[in-house]
């Protein structure tokens, strides 16, 4: 399809060239610089309409790279104070973060868990049982 368009557009220039020299110069004698401006101007004249007669059609691709979301999920009940592990994850957290080959792969989300899902803050690690404390006034 594309080399057709570049046929026709090629084709149009020919023409609009033929029928330029031979409305101003074939078998004049007079050349002012007048009769060059008016053939170029008819020129373009006829090549445009040409060129809107054949309608090209000009594809655009556009490539964009978007990296891919990591969603990583993180215990911030008191749970994990309990256990004594705490420094271990605000340290793989941390680590994580600070990551350059992860952070140029991947879009990093971090999610924190207790008694409900959201958005990470800064590590607190003391997350009251609340849980516990909706079973019992339920």
């Amino acid at each position: 399809m594309i080399q057709n368009n570049i046929l026709l557009i090629f084709l149009a220039l020919v023409l609009t060239a033929f029928i330029v020299y031979f409305q101003y110069f074939y078998k004049k004698i007079s050349k002012s610089k007048f009769i060059y401006l008016l053939s170029f101007l008819r020129f373009i004249a006829i090549f445009s309409l040409l060129l809107l007669l054949i309608n090209p059609k000009i594809e655009q691709r556009s490539v964009k790279n978007i990296k891919p979301k990591l969603l990583i999920a993180v215990d911030n009940s008191s749970s994990i104070k309990h256990i004594k592990q705490d420094s271990l994850l605000k340290h793989l957290v941390n680590g994580i973060r600070s990551n350059n080959k992860i952070n140029k792969k991947f879009d990093i989300e971090f999610y924190a868990f207790a008694s409900q899902l959201e958005m990470q803050k800064p590590l607190i690690l003391q997350e009251i049982k609340q849980i516990f404390i909706m079973l019992l006034v339920s």
